[in-house]
């Protein structure tokens, strides 16, 4: 401190020199106390971040010094003085009342009565800040605050949010390199003046010094000060490079000084140099910039000891606003009490959000934009921000439980808002979207920007509020919360509390009523929307109005095809505008017919806005509710209160045109859930349903969202009024139903006295539901089927399939189906049809049906039942339609008629009548299907009438005319046509649809044989010779068998040998082969002499004599022809002699047969010399001269293929056979044998030309009698010879036949 004083003396009359001023400045003395130098521009820190302070000068400062924060002025020299006022009290702090009737207690006593305020004591003028002058002793200055500051440090008055009650601790200094770059051409204020261009600038340096510098040094490892020189293009910057803990200050600073002495220079300039933004600032020629110099880095420790302080790493959570610093000198005190921190060094301004702020709650109407204005804050900043959180027990801690809470559901930014504006005290969220969130209270947390400098700022720097800070606030909250954990307040968001799911029915007005919320009050409205905030799309306005199924997905979700099974559109034309009540032109406008845009959902009244009302949480809609039923949103709009003016926002925000609430984007905030119960109703259509006459009734997949319980009422008229039908199963009322889908009439039959449309009418209470007047509600039609016309009478034709057309009726559909009975409901299936006689397909939506085959004839009745039952008995077709009669022509049988003559034909059929009549159609033409063709059947060239025969006068005949047919001969198709069941009475191609059967038109060579004389008829016992044959073969059989067992018993009596020798074919032996000794190979045969199996059992002949083929008789013929040519011829060569040598032919099996030409015998004289002996004796009978003709031919035969020698030796062969009978030895029998087997020859020889002349005239039967006649000449030639007497054979086995029969094996 330094003062001058002059003594004032008025003017002498000649002027007196005081001191000038070098003599005052030469009295200047300097007074340099220790401790800190009080900072008049403080320091800053911020709220939700860590605070510490750096920078605080002065001398003496050590590492033992403390400060401490207060929310008043630090103790000073507040004391008490010792003074004490004339109750001798107040010279020590005491709690004794001032009052000067209380006396002061002795020590260790109690006073009587104390000092509401705590204790005082009486102190100097001016040295505490709560002094104040004593009523009873006015001169004198009492404090209460004197008699606090001996309490520990932070007791008194601890600041909020301050760790260990605002007492701080020294910052633990670290090693720093420090140099100062001298820039020249560098507005350095300008500079500085930006946060953009600042950041920019320093990101440029980092670049370069992260060159010279290792990795272990990071960004914000470096801070910077700027210095502005003296001149406007010079500037000083300081760079502070703070050494980490793994690094060594020796090392850095040899690192750039290396780096400042090579390269950094250059480097720091092409870096700043290189950015467009910087060269804003430089003020060289060309806008450029040069780095003069750079100095000797230093090593320092920064903060100095004694200089920083710090309240903990945790974030600061005090209220913003300027706190007091105390001081306390630890070398001198022990700083324990705040009566030691009793020096002021400055002011810890907190940015912040400040208590009154903090302990204020903010409203903003639900569906508006929010806007926090006048934000209460001490030194915010315009980079801060606001978070809305959810109001849990953590505060600005809170943390999401999963990585999906989002915290707010619905908030704009996931609660965080846009940068603070107005140095911090106004907030938005979403640029001014709206806030539709759930009503509710939420806690606000406020962010600042992170300081850039903990000392105290000096004149170039930039103040914190004006951008001179780090970075901005991030726009997403971090997961745990830094930099956003400073409490700043409560945002109460308004509107109606979730009301969940709320009911209303179809055809009633509807009221929702006690509805709560923050900021619900009267005046407030609620509209049902498809989507808050959004008009329902064209598409359900169209789907209300007209039902277009196929648009867009809306909440109409109707089925409107027509299935197969019902036939039956499950909507039809036709909905409450025409069934349901009469509505006034108004309420019509309201509810939505006429289609207006800018409403909420059409079907509510008022266009889907309740209506006003003064009542808080009160809103109906002011008529009845036609919407179609389901579920839909309920959406808030609140009447204008809040700390946001309405007005305001309205004017600078685009909210929509028209009052507010008047437009469905005004309500945004969901209220909860409105589900329309009932049916689902339309104004233009209406859902159908069916029931069948004489059956019970029930209806299923019923649309809507009727509850459990609900019934329906049949009605005739309006349901307002309703009037139950006759003839209605229940009295029109149903049973409640299950699921709200489903309803029945019970198991009783609907005997409607009228099939057709009928209203269904729902009862809305459900529970409360007897008479008809109780169901209010239109729900539906009810249609209800059955025939309304019995069918004429039809006629099939017998075996086809025919249509029954016709039938008329209410629902009929493709499913029903009709069968032909006795009598209707009763019995079983006609047998006289395929399939049980019930139809097998049905057409024309239930207006025709293909009925089976028939296959007899009859009149039936036609019943008919319905496709929605099973028509599994005949008792299910109970109702009468109408008759059927089964007849017509026999499609599968054929007519004839011949070309060249008239046609006329006779029908097999049944049930013909007069008129009926036929037509010629080309074979293969489908009756059926050419009657549909518009242009008809072929016509047949050539035929009568144009093929179509003249009606018939009795059904079965039927005529073409006299006109001949002309066409070509073939196979042609009938088609029918009945006169009475035709619709044009057969005038029409298309009557002729029922097969006729089939006519050929035959040849005139089959006419001719048609029309010639008629065969005998057959006789009539012609069937007994069947029967006698089947008799009479049998026998004979037998008797052949009984025969044969015979003659081979009366063969082995013939044969020597007792019975042991086996029959052999007699075979001629040549002659060199022999016999046994004594006996030629013939006479060995005939003794049975053989060598093989003489013991076995001889063998019956057959019964049957093998049959050979033609070719094969051939050949036998033309080899025995041969064999007898070369005898004849060897026989003739050698004449004379006694014995030829048979040729090779005849030798066979090693037996040799002498032949002997003497002894062939001749036939035609023995035969001439018999025939004279029988003329002689008048027997020639006229059978034996047939035999002589016979033998006659024969033998002219032989005579012309024989030649004379042959006959010569046959004449001997003959007369030795006769003389054999005198000689008795077996040579003779062998030379009789060998005669006849020569006479065989000749036979055979003749009977192959016989049989070769038969064939050629073409006669077998001629070849037949001869060979008869043949074999009874050769009997009676055997026959008429004697018999050797010397040969023991009986005479009643030895025949000539037998012989003949021996000779032939």
């Amino acid at each position: 401190f330094y003062c001058y004083a002059e003594d004032y003396v008025e003017a002498p009359s000649t002027a007196h020199d005081g001191m000038d001023i070098e003599a005052i400045e030469d009295t200047l003395l300097t007074l340099q106390t220790s401790g800190p130098i009080f900072e008049e521009g403080g320091w800053l820190c911020v709220a939700g971040r860590p605070c510490n302070i750096t920078g605080l000068t002065g001398e003496g400062l050590t590492e033992n010094d403390r400060v401490l924060v207060r929310t008043d002025a630090c103790p000073g020299i507040c004391e008490c003085n010792g003074t004490e006022d004339g109750a001798r009290k107040g010279s020590s702090c005491s709690t004794v009342s001032r009052d000067a009737n209380v006396l002061v207690p002795a020590a260790g006593e109690v006073p009587d009565k104390t000092d509401p305020n705590g204790a005082w004591c009486y102190v100097d003028d001016g040295a505490c800040s709560d002094g104040q002058l004593s009523k009873l002793y006015p001169n004198l200055v009492l404090s209460y605050k004197a008699c606090l500051y001996d309490d520990a440090a932070g007791s008194t008055a601890p600041p909020e949010g301050f760790p260990d009650n605002g007492v701080a601790t020294q910052t633990t200094p670290q090693a720093t390199v420090e140099f100062t770059l001298h820039w020249r051409d560098l507005d350095c204020e300008r500079l500085v003046g930006w946060a953009a261009y600042v950041n920019e600038f320093e990101s440029r340096m980092w670049l370069a010094l992260n060159t010279a510098l290792s990795d272990d040094y990071q960004k914000k490892d470096l801070t910077y000060e700027y210095i502005v020189g003296t001149k406007i293009d010079e500037c000083f910057v300081d760079v502070f490079v703070t050494v980490p803990s793994d690094a060594t200050a020796t090392d850095a600073q040899t690192t750039l000084r290396k780096g400042i002495a090579d390269w950094l220079t250059g480097e720091l300039v092409m870096r700043v140099t290189s950015s467009a933004l910087i060269k804003n600032c430089f003020t060289g020629e060309d806008h450029t910039v040069t780095l003069k110099n750079i100095s000797d880095p230093v090593i320092a420790l920064e903060p100095v000891p004694g200089t920083g302080f710090m309240w903990g790493s945790d974030p600061l959570l005090a209220p913003g606003a300027a706190y007091h610093l105390c001081y306390c000198n630890g070398t001198e005190t022990s700083c324990e009490t705040e009566r030691d921190f009793g020096l002021e060094v400055g002011l810890l301004h907190v940015a912040g959000p400040s208590a009154a702020q903090i302990a204020s709650t903010v409203t903003c109407i639900g569906g508006l934009p929010c806007e926090v204005a006048d934000f209460a804050n001490h030194a915010a900043a315009n980079g801060s921000r606001l978070v809305a959180l959810p109001d849990t027990t953590k505060g600005c801690a809170w943390t999401p439980s999963s990585p999906a809470d989002d915290g707010i559901d619905g908030f704009l930014n996931y609660g965080v808002s846009d940068t603070g504006g107005v140095y911090g005290s106004y907030y938005i969220w979403g640029a001014g979207d709206p806030l539709v969130v759930e009503s509710g209270t939420y806690v606000l947390c406020w962010c600042g920007p992170g300081v850039k400098r903990t000392r105290p700022d000096i004149e170039t720097d930039v103040p914190y509020h004006q951008g001179g800070w780090a970075s901005p606030c991030p726009s997403a909250r971090p997961t745990n919360g830094h930099g956003f954990l400073a409490p700043a307040g409560y945002l109460v968001v308004t509107g109606a509390d979730p009301q969940g799911t709320v009911s209303c029915s179809i055809g009633l007005n509807c009221v929702i009523s006690g509805v709560t919320g923050e900021g619900v009050q009267g005046g407030d409205q609620v509209a049902v929307l498809r989507v808050c905030g959004e008009e329902p799309p064209n598409s359900d306005r169209y789907e209300w109005t007209t039902l277009a199924p196929g648009a867009d997905t809306t909440t109409v979700t109707t089925t409107a095809a027509t299935t197969w099974s019902t036939g039956l559109d499950k909507w039809i034309d036709g909905g409450w505008l025409e069934w349901g009540p009469n509505l006034s032109t108004s309420v019509l406008n309201s509810i939505g017919i006429g289609g207006a845009t800018g409403r909420a959902m059409w079907g509510f009244p008022n266009f889907g806005y309740s209506v006003p009302d003064s009542r808080a949480g009160y809103y109906q809609w002011g008529g009845p509710t036609w919407a179609y039923a389901g579920e839909y949103q309920l959406c808030w709009c609140g009447g204008g209160q809040g700390d946001n003016d309405l007005a305001a926002l309205l004017e600078r925000w685009t909210l929509g045109e028209g009052e507010w609430c008047s437009l469905p984007e005004h309500y945004l905030v969901p209220m909860g859930t409105l589900k329309v119960v009932g049916p689902s109703v339309l104004p233009t259509q209406s859902q159908v349903f069916r029931c069948v006459r004489r059956r019970a009734c029930e209806i299923t997949d019923f649309e809507g969202t009727m509850p459990d319980g609900s019934k329906l009422l049949i009605s005739e008229s309006a349901c307002s009024s309703a009037e139950v039908p006759t003839g209605s199963p229940n009295e029109g009322q149903s049973l409640p139903s299950d699921d709200g889908t489903t309803f029945s009439w019970g198991s009783k039959e609907g005997t409607f006295q009228n099939p057709g449309f009928y209203r269904l009418c729902w009862c809305a209470s459900v529970v409360d539901c007897y008479s008809a007047e109780d169901y209010t509600a239109y729900a539906g039609l009810l249609q209800v089927k059955a025939p309304t016309a019995k069918l004429e009478k039809h006629w099939c034709a017998l075996g086809q399939a025919c249509n029954i057309t016709g039938l008329v009726g209410m629902g009929l559909h493709n499913g029903d189906s009709i069968a032909a009975l006795a009598v209707c409901g009763y019995g079983e299936f006609s047998s006289k049809f395929t399939r049980n006689g019930v139809s097998t397909a049905t057409f024309g939506v239930g207006h025709g049906f293909t009925m089976p085959p028939a296959t007899e004839h009859g009149v039936f009745r036609i019943c008919w039942c319905a496709g929605e039952t099973l028509c599994y008995s005949a008792t299910d077709f109970d109702t009468d339609v109408g008759a059927l009669e089964v007849g017509g022509p026999d499609a599968s049988a054929v007519y004839v008629c011949y070309e060249w003559q008239p046609c006329s034909i006779t029908v097999k059929g049944s049930l013909l009548h007069v008129g009926d009549m036929i037509r010629v159609v080309p074979s293969g033409a489908d009756c059926a299907t050419t009657a549909l063709s518009t242009s008809g059947p072929e016509l047949i060239d050539g035929f009568p009438h144009y093929g179509v025969a003249y009606a018939s006068t009795d059904g079965y005949e039927y005529s073409f005319g006299e006109e001949l047919v002309r066409t070509d001969p073939g196979l042609y198709d009938l088609c029918y046509c009945s006169y009475e069941y035709s619709p044009d009475t057969c005038q029409s191609a298309s009557d002729f649809y029922t097969p006729g059967g089939t006519i050929r038109i035959a040849t005139s060579a089959e006419y001719q044989y048609a029309t010639r004389v008629e065969d005998p008829s057959e006789r009539s016992f012609d069937p007994l010779y069947g029967i006698i044959l089947a008799i009479v073969l049998p026998c004979i059989f037998a008797l052949a068998a009984v025969v044969g067992w015979g003659r081979n018993r009366v063969f082995r009596r013939l044969v020597p040998g007792g019975g042991k020798t086996r029959v052999r074919k007699l075979e001629i032996s040549p002659p060199h082969q022999k016999g046994p000794p004594g006996k030629d190979g013939n006479q060995a045969a005939i003794e049975g002499g053989g060598d093989d199996d003489e013991d076995a059992e001889p063998e019956a002949p057959p019964l049957f004599k093998p049959r050979e083929g033609f070719a094969a008789l051939a050949q036998k013929a033309n080899k025995e022809t041969h064999e007898v040519k070369q005898i004849l011829e060897i026989r003739l060569a050698a004449p004379g002699t006694t014995s030829a040598t048979v040729p090779p032919p005849y030798q066979k099996k090693g037996k040799i047969l002498n032949a002997h030409i003497s002894d062939i015998p001749d036939f035609r004289s023995e035969r001439a010399k018999r025939r004279a002996a029988r003329r002689a004796r008048g027997e020639d009978s006229e059978s034996e001269q047939e035999q002589d003709s016979d033998m006659a031919d024969h033998s002219s035969m032989n005579s012309q293929s024989s030649p004379e020698p042959l006959a010569n030796s046959a004449q001997s062969g003959l007369d030795a056979f006769k003389l054999g009978g005198q000689q008795s030895s077996t040579l003779e029998m062998s030379q009789r044998m060998s005669a006849l087997d020569s006479s065989q020859a000749l036979r055979d020889t003749a009977n192959s030309k016989t049989m070769k002349n038969m064939r050629s005239s073409g006669s077998m039967m001629s070849m037949a009698n001869s060979r008869r006649a043949q074999k009874n000449r050769e009997m009676a030639f055997l026959d008429a010879g004697p018999r050797p007497p010397g040969l023991n054979v009986p005479s009643r086995v030895v025949t000539s036949s037998r012989l003949l029969d021996v000779l032939d094996l």
